[in-house]
């Protein structure tokens, strides 16, 4: 083992550590004499006639069976234990979970509130992994922001974005690696655990076809979308074969999405089903979703007016630079079309956006790629552009309603997410101390914003959905 490695595996122990010292310290009487001062918890009621969630004024909850499996981990936990066969009342609701994750976990024989450990395993292998390919000589605090952003709570819940990282992760390592087969099998576990996968192939598409813009070789084109699309298309397939033959149905997946109400229309009021979950989405849409989009235009565009009919290299064959200017591209065309998606069907809710986006690989790609896109713009270019989203998102915030009081602790997420894209914006032009220094008081806040957030969790709090 590497001292590189040994540093990376000691930075992503003590992450853990300090979330599980954290969490079990407030649920003490510490909690009252600190974070009780300034927040509350939750309570889920639920009876004939009301389904609400009220603050409580608790410590956080111990992790035991009956709390852990909640919302989604609930679905994943019911698949694990009786795959798609028509068992309970959840039965149509299974159908609209991807089979892979429920399988690991079947595998790997864990039945008890340790799944979280477990979850947060395959988090870090995924982090690890796409770390080393795409940043090599990056720097750690990169690495340290990757797991303490408020988002990264997901990665300790019984949920498949664990997965969905180390899968895609694996398939990025092939392509470094040159080895179409590892490629194909990450890309293919990809396809089967999470339905966004859809998104992706069409990222991966669009990309190819701005690419096309400039070359026009349609022969090229075709030959690249197949063997990058043909991975993900076959484990697509291979979900829907597999709900095909407990339903009876080829489109089991689209038919359960009736099960949830949703609402259309684009005049709704915009309204998200957690306080603290709407911050974090406010966060996304604002300094990551919408920047997506508009370079993904601008790509678009140049692209079009480009004289260069230069044949760009095989994804698969070609230098580690190209690989990582495509997957870049690609992520980016993924969050725009992720953000597309959800405005187009979502009637204004923004629940869950945050998840879609920022606990996702491409987040993750997108990150550890961006000190390099950094240095090609200058500092002040891009703290207009840091300014200009700053500036909308106020504006956004001021003219929406939901939310209420926008300086509570509820909306703790949000400037902590502002905050450390700040801190990674000026962060070369601080000295060495005072930037460690600022990272622990950021390091300290991140951790205790999860832990607020994973015991939301297990008071069954509307934020995870």
């Amino acid at each position: 083992m590497t001292r590189s490695l040994q540093l990376k595996l000691i930075i992503i122990s003590g992450t853990l550590l300090s979330f599980i010292a954290i969490f079990f310290l407030l649920q003490t009487s510490i909690y009252h004499a600190t974070l009780g001062k300034i927040s509350t918890n939750y309570v889920h009621i639920k009876n004939k006639t009301q389904f609400l969630v009220e603050p409580y004024e608790k410590p956080y909850e111990s992790i035991n069976p009956s709390n852990i499996y909640k919302w989604d981990a609930k679905l994943y936990k019911s698949i694990r234990d009786s795959s798609y066969q028509e068992s309970d009342k959840h039965y149509k609701e299974r159908l609209a979970f991807y089979p892979l994750y429920p399988l690991i976990w079947k595998l790997s024989f864990i039945d008890s509130p340790l799944i979280f450990l477990f979850n947060y395993i395959l988090f870090a292998a995924g982090l690890l992994l796409l770390f080393k390919v795409l940043a090599p000589d990056g720097k750690l605090i990169v690495l340290l922001v990757g797991l303490i952003v408020p988002s990264a709570v997901i990665y300790y819940l019984p949920y498949a974005e664990s997965l969905f990282l180390l899968t895609l992760s694996l398939a990025v390592w092939g392509l470094f690696q040159k080895k179409y087969w590892l490629f194909f099998i990450g890309a293919f576990g990809f396809a089967m655990t999470r339905p966004a996968v859809l998104i992706f192939i069409f990222a991966l598409i669009a990309a190819d076809v701005c690419y096309w813009y400039a070359h026009r070789n349609i022969r090229y084109l075709l030959k690249e979308a197949a063997l990058k699309t043909a991975p993900f298309i076959s484990g697509f397939l291979t979900v829907v074969f597999i709900q095909y033959t407990y339903s009876g149905s080829l489109s089991a997946y689209f038919d359960a999405q009736v099960i949830w109400p949703t609402e259309t229309g684009f005049m709704n009021k915009i309204v998200d089903w957690s306080i603290e979950g709407f911050g974090m989405s406010v966060f996304s849409l604002f300094f990551f979703a919408i920047p997506c989009l508009i370079y993904s235009i601008q790509w678009g565009l140049k692209q079009l007016r480009s004289t260069d009919q230069t044949i760009p290299p095989s994804l698969f064959s070609g230098n580690e630079t190209w690989i990582k200017e495509y997957i870049f591209k690609a992520s980016v065309l993924f969050t725009a079309g992720n953000l597309i998606y959800t405005f187009l069907t979502s009637g204004n809710s923004m629940n869950g956006f945050y998840r879609y986006t920022l606990a996702v690989p491409c987040f993750y790609i997108i990150l550890f790629l961006a000190p390099e896109k950094l240095k090609l713009i200058s500092l002040k270019r891009t703290l207009i552009i840091f300014g200009t989203c700053l500036l909308t998102m106020c504006a956004f915030l001021v003219a929406v309603e939901y939310g209420g009081n926008r300086f509570t602790f509820q909306y703790t997420g949000l400037y902590l997410s502002i905050l450390l894209l700040l801190f990674l914006i000026t962060e070369p032009r601080i000295p060495k101390r005072q930037k460690w220094v600022l990272f622990a008081i950021l390091f300290g806040f991140c951790i205790l914003w999860q832990t607020y957030l994973f015991n939301m969790y297990l008071s069954d709090g509307w934020l995870f959905t």
